[in-house]
């Protein structure tokens, strides 16, 4: 379980709002130590990693782009895309 706990906790951070190891003011708020994590929010991580691990190389490859285009937006389209996934998530 040790080796999951750094790219769960990249995932985690993910599906949560942002990405775990963020700069700035709100890293403190995103990441979060794996034994600080609810039950659920460890078998979602898990969940989260075990799918990631099963992509094609090819959608790892996008999926690694598209976090690191994230990573370079403006803080204040990074909230955006955050509530827009959060109010999509309330729906399904």
């Amino acid at each position: 379980m040790r080796r999951l706990a750094p790219l769960a906790m990249a995932v985690v951070g993910l599906s949560l709002g942002g990405p775990a190891m963020a700069a700035g003011p709100r890293a403190a708020q995103l990441a979060r130590q794996w034994q600080d994590l609810s039950t659920d929010e460890q078998n979602r991580a898990i969940k989260n990693y075990q799918h990631y691990q099963s992509l094609p190389p090819n959608e790892k490859k996008t999926f690694q782009a598209d976090y690191e285009r994230w990573k370079k937006l403006p803080p204040g389209e990074k909230d955006k895309l955050r509530r827009k996934y959060r109010d999509r998530g309330r729906r399904d």
